[in-house]
């Protein structure tokens, strides 16, 4: 099969799948053949918020939330060819008001389902928002402090989450 032609037929599964609201279906598609995440969201903004909840049960992994949410505001640099050393940056597909959207209304979700358990996705979401809210994130390690006090993992839990907040800013 021609390479062209197995974009297309993955795009074709993409756009069905978004559309019936099978985000996990799409999700692991484009990890498969490496397609931008942010495909899921530039279909239909719009419905991709409206089902919101939807995908957070169907994509329901802490390591995939991340990796949605880091993409979602990823940077991209790339080599131009015209001058060949020069980088050019180039954001994300969405701008940073649409992103730090997202990240509030999947960051409440995940926090309104579990807040222990999506902590490092929680976190993360506080890091990708445009600008970076690091004191919020903060604010919520105390707050989680407070909740897992007598756990007999919780320093280093905390201490994991802690140091993806310094790593993702660096």
């Amino acid at each position: 099969m021609r390479e062209h032609s197995l974009h297309f037929i993955t795009g074709i599964v993409l756009i069905r799948a978004t559309k019936r609201g099978n985000y996990r279906k799409a999700f692991l598609a484009c990890r498969k053949h490496r397609i931008d995440l942010n495909v899921i969201v530039d279909r239909d903004p719009d419905l991709f918020r409206k089902r919101l909840t939807s995908f957070i049960e169907q994509v329901h992994d802490i390591d995939y939330i991340n990796l949605f949410l880091t993409n979602l505001g990823s940077v991209i640099f790339f080599w131009t060819c015209a001058t060949g050393a020069d980088r050019v940056r180039s954001e994300g597909s969405q701008p940073p008001e649409v992103i730090s959207e997202l990240c509030d209304a999947i960051r409440e979700q995940l926090e309104a389902q579990d807040i222990e358990r999506y902590i490092n996705s929680i976190l993360t979401a506080y890091v990708v928002k445009r600008p970076p809210d690091l004191e919020a994130g903060l604010s919520v390690l105390l707050q989680l402090r407070g909740i897992v006090t007598l756990s007999f993992s919780a320093p280093t839990f905390k201490d994991a989450s802690l140091n993806r907040t310094s790593t993702k800013r660096d």
